[in-house]
């Protein structure tokens, strides 16, 4: 029976959902209450072979702690909190959970890219104080203004899908070629040279 190390500093999840695996025994660590002793926690249970996580520092010393570990499973789609390289030398395998959070990241994107084209901000902090003459800095008008989204994934293709409808001109540069009618790609220099607006939506690896 492999033992399955669960760790979990955020909101809680059902302890009951791993219970029709038979061949895993899961241990459980679920505290948000921010004394969460990660160190201590793998110091204990040096003999897991299966860990699943969020974000929590897994740098080589905290991993070296784990000598049986195998697999770990990444309960986000971003993983730059683990380092890779150190199981990539040790055999172990990692994984994430791509696009569950895909429309509510391109959503708040955008909804940040409003907020500083129309300098949102700014003004609720001039009314709050009384100061009601806006008219002199209106911010940026979107629509026919070119943004450049550098990485499309499906986090960019969901913010190019959004952007389409404010009739902005999308342009993309990806390390791999695409066919897509969301926008046009280019090469990163022209993208940066020629772009109102930039999204990143590729991760942090290097």
């Amino acid at each position: 029976m492999k033992k399955c190390l669960f760790l979990n500093n955020r909101e809680p999840y059902p302890e009951d959902i791993f219970n029709h695996l038979s061949h895993v025994n899961v241990v459980w660590y679920q505290d948000n209450s921010g004394s969460f002793s990660l160190e201590k926690i793998l110091e204990t249970h040096n003999d897991t072979e299966i860990l699943i996580t969020t974000f929590m520092n897994l740098d080589a010393s905290n991993l070296s702690k784990l000598a049986q570990l195998e697999f770990i499973l990444a309960t986000t789609t971003e993983t730059s909190y683990i380092d890779r390289e150190y199981c990539h030398k040790n055999n172990i395998k990692v994984v994430n959970t791509p696009k569950y959070t895909g429309a509510s990241v391109a959503e708040h994107a955008v909804a940040l890219m409003l907020s500083a084209a129309k300098r949102i901000v700014d003004f609720n902090t001039k009314v709050r104080s009384g100061d009601f003459q806006l008219f002199e800095h209106q911010g940026m008008e979107l629509s026919g203004k070119t943004v450049g989204i550098i990485g499309m994934g499906d986090i960019g293709k969901r913010i190019a899908k959004i952007l389409q409808g404010f009739e902005m001109k999308v342009k993309y540069s990806n390390r791999s070629q695409l066919t897509t009618s969301l926008g046009i790609q280019t090469d990163l220099n022209t993208l940066l040279s020629e772009s109102d607006v930039i999204f990143l939506t590729l991760p942090l690896n290097q």
